[in-house]
């Protein structure tokens, strides 16, 4: 199991900007949470040589929120690369 990361694509004010912390927050640990499963997933990391899942959703019902990632297991990352918040 490889080290993976997360992050924004391509950034955080692109993605998310003027959303409140609390769902920045969450967003995060979902973010987190993909990643360690995805390391579960894609054991071979950097040396995966298939094609990737592609674009993904996340949904969190409970916070109104929706979320779209890359998975990139040659990266060993997931991309968020956007986010849908339809308030409390």
């Amino acid at each position: 199991m490889g080290d993976w990361s997360w992050e924004w694509l391509p950034s955080l004010e692109e993605v998310a900007a003027g959303l409140p912390s609390e769902v920045l927050s969450a967003v995060e640990k979902a973010a987190a949470d993909l990643a360690t499963v995805n390391s579960m997933v894609y054991l071979d990391g950097v040396d995966f040589q298939s094609t990737g899942p592609g674009i993904r959703t996340h949904s969190d019902p409970a916070r109104n929120l929706l979320f779209e990632y890359l998975t990139v297991p040659r990266q060993e990352c997931i991309s968020i690369t956007q986010v849908t918040w339809l308030g409390l």
